[in-house]
């Protein structure tokens, strides 16, 4: 026998009641998953929005620490550089002090300086030392010819010179060094501080 000739009008009711029901529940269960997937993707992007906020609220404040730091290391290094002109200058103003008079004895007066003659093979020896003039070949254990008659012309050249051009170099070196040292301390602490952001990871 076949249910669905069954006359029980009831039966009908109760599986069509059992139907809307279950249609309800999918309904109302759908309707609550949807509600709680979008809150869930609503909380996620706020979540990856703060992330990246704070990312770039960090990136930022480092723009400016680093930016902070190289004007406060320009103004070192200015600092510096103004120092080293001002002792370079005090040199050339006493120049003239050490190289026109001298004295044979402490007791003696004041004599005019003999001549001072700097060749020009003293003055090639001098730029190859400090890097003016360094040869397309590198140095060798080899004394320089004796018999290159030019090396020992007179460069015309006075001490007031030299002394003028050291203190030029003298400054160029102190400038270059604290440029170096300032670079250096930096870069020691910048990787101090990453050190530490990493440790405390």
């Amino acid at each position: 026998m076949n249910l669905l000739s069954l006359p029980r009008p009831g039966l009908w009711y109760m599986a069509a009641a059992v139907l809307l029901s279950a249609g309800a529940g999918f309904t109302m269960g759908y309707r609550q998953g949807k509600q709680h997937a979008e809150h869930a993707l609503i909380t996620l992007q706020k979540q990856h929005a703060d992330a990246l906020l704070a990312a770039t609220q960090n990136a930022l404040a480092e723009q400016t620490r680093l930016h902070a730091e190289a004007d406060w290391l320009q103004a070192a290094l200015s600092k510096a550089q103004v120092k080293h002109a001002s002792q370079a200058q005090y040199v050339k103003e006493r120049i003239n002090d050490v190289t026109q008079v001298y004295r044979p004895a402490l007791a003696q007066v004041d004599t005019p300086q003999p001549r001072c003659v700097f060749t020009r093979g003293f003055m090639r020896l001098w730029n190859r030392a400090i890097g003016a003039d360094l040869p397309a070949t590198p140095f060798t254990d080899e004394p320089a010819d004796p018999t290159d008659a030019a090396d020992a012309v007179d460069a015309g050249l006075q001490p007031a010179d030299l002394l003028a051009h050291l203190a030029d170099y003298g400054q160029y070196c102190r400038n270059l060094a604290a440029q170096t040292n300032g670079l250096i301390d930096w870069t020691l602490e910048t990787n101090q501080k990453k050190d530490v952001f990493h440790g405390s990871d």
